[in-house]
């Protein structure tokens, strides 16, 4: 039969666009008025499809076919009588709209703007019963200033996150690929152009903390079995420990400042105190044993420091990249003073109750502390923490939340029974927390805990965004060479490559029998 299709569906899609009969129209829930008849209300339906990209000229025929099972279900619930409503977005603000402008050589908002004129013209060609009057389109700003609101509200619940994570990178677009757009290792724009490894700083949600409640709401899900199967093996639920594991690394020395009084000062008024008692030496042992040489010299006049005197000193000392300093109360505010002057860079800083030049009146502690632009120095060490106490020294405790919105870093908040972290008032010479920040301990996730005396090796994944810490000069050439073999970050590449590793340089410590295991780069 002789069928004449854009005479007869254009006929009918300009009636329905005309008569608008798949706008939704709100019916009234209330019983109807006296004398009015039955209640004519019909039962809500909502259908929704995905949101295509408008990132190419318009559809294509993996369009054509997904969309239209969307559109055969919403008609079949309006033929049972349903109420349905039935809109269409588009999801226009991202990396695919972008780069597509970006290849097209037009603004991304002109170019989305053209492409979502042309999807629409298509859609309708298609005959799909939207409700046109709620379209939505994700690059207007009144639809995402109510993402940028759920956004903020996350990130006050700590629910977002930024950290360091892989990427592929095209030097030459200069901006990052999704694994799709990767092929052969190359730009999918630039087929000569090999695609980089690179580590960036990014946004991150934490769905692992909804991840018990996921699984356990897919049970109340009328869903297929392989689905549910597939959403339980993609949450990956495991029971286990984790297990730290001290790894040697290129710390070569240590260095603590506390500005306490020696044994021969003890006559000084006001300064017979429990700061003779502390975890100094405790920790100097501790690194000691671990083949770091520490120095923990004793500063001269404490009660009334001056900068000059302690920086001779200081200058005298060998600091460098790979050094950990830890300063304790005014030795504290005294270290990020001279690491502002002198711009030296080092491993790790760690202050303990620190002081600061805007919480004491006292003149002589003022001018040692000095003042200036903190955050000039927080890129000058690998990692920063700082300690302090429920019950320490009232005005340190600001101290502590004021560095660490000036240099980043880790705020630990102790509870009570520190005090400010002396022997007596802490009722030890142990500080076992402060150990911790100063060597290197990682964490390995394992269902099988007692199997630890078995481990021979580890494997730190090529895509982890500290494994430069673990190589070694000596091996840093053959890391940087295997490195350069991964050419996306994509898992299902990692998934089909052959399993490969590379020796680190550095070893881990097993906690059950001391004994050195090598680590290894993998490339899974």
């Amino acid at each position: 039969m002789s069928y004449n299709f854009k005479a007869i569906e254009s006929k009918w899609q300009k009636k329905w666009e005309e008569k608008k009969i798949f706008e939704v129209k709100e019916e009234s829930s209330r019983p109807p008025a006296l004398g009015k008849g039955k209640n004519k209300s019909k039962k809500k339906f909502y259908v929704l499809d995905m949101f295509p990209y408008p990132s190419g000229a318009g559809l294509h025929i993996g369009h054509a076919f997904v969309f239209s099972l969307g559109d055969i279900f919403a008609r079949f619930k309006r033929l049972q009588g349903y109420n349905v409503l039935y809109p269409i977005g588009y999801d226009a603000l991202g990396l695919p709209a972008e780069n597509a402008a970006i290849k097209a050589g037009i603004h991304p908002k002109n170019y989305t703007k053209k492409s979502m004129a042309n999807f629409m013209k298509q859609q309708k060609a298609m005959g799909w019963s939207y409700d046109w009057s709620r379209v939505i389109n994700s690059a207007d700003s009144d639809f995402y200033r109510w993402d940028q609101w759920i956004f903020l509200k996350m990130l006050e619940k700590g629910i977002a996150y930024r950290k360091k994570a892989p990427v592929n990178w095209c030097p030459k677009c200069n901006t990052v690929l999704a694994n799709e757009q990767v092929i052969n290792g190359c730009c999918w724009r630039h087929e000569e152009t090999n695609v980089e490894m690179k580590h960036l700083e990014q946004w991150f949600f934490r769905i692992t903390d909804y991840a018990e409640e996921l699984l356990s709401g897919l049970d109340k899900l009328d869903w297929p079995e392989r689905a549910k199967k597939l959403q339980k093996n993609w949450i990956g639920k495991s029971e286990g420990t984790e297990i730290n594991f001290e790894i040697n690394s290129k710390i070569e020395n240590c260095i603590i400042l506390h500005g306490s009084p020696s044994k021969d000062r003890t006559k000084e008024k006001d300064y017979v105190s429990n700061n003779l008692q502390h975890w100094i030496p405790w920790l100097k042992k501790e690194l000691e044993n671990r083949g770091i040489k520490v120095t923990a010299p004793q500063m001269p006049t404490p009660w009334a420091p001056k900068y000059e005197e302690w920086k001779k000193i200081m200058d005298n000392f060998d600091v460098n990249e790979n050094t950990v300093l830890v300063g304790y109360s005014a030795g504290g505010a005294f270290l990020v003073r001279w690491l502002r002057e002198t711009k030296k860079k080092i491993k790790r800083l760690v202050l303990v109750s620190p002081g600061k030049s805007g919480s004491t009146s006292n003149k002589f502690l003022k001018g040692f502390y000095g003042s200036g632009d903190n955050s000039s120095i927080k890129n000058n060490f690998e990692k920063f923490s700082i300690f302090t106490a429920e019950d320490d020294i009232s005005y340190h405790i600001p101290n502590a939340y004021e560095y660490q919105k000036e240099l980043g870093g880790k705020l630990i908040h102790l509870g009570k029974g520190y005090g400010h972290f002396c022997e007596k008032e802490m009722g030890t010479n142990e500080f076992p927390e402060l150990l911790d920040e100063v060597v290197d301990r990682w964490p390995v996730f394992t269902t099988r805990p007692d199997t630890i005396c078995g481990v021979t090796f580890m494997v730190v994944s090529l895509q982890h965004s500290r494994l430069m810490e673990l190589v070694t000069k000596e091996q840093e050439k053959e890391v940087k060479g295997f490195l350069k073999k991964l050419k996306s970050v994509s898992e299902k590449e990692l998934e089909n490559m052959e399993k490969e590793g590379v020796f680190t340089g550095s070893y881990a410590i097993n906690p059950i029998n001391g004994e050195k295991v090598p680590i290894w780069a993998g490339n899974f």
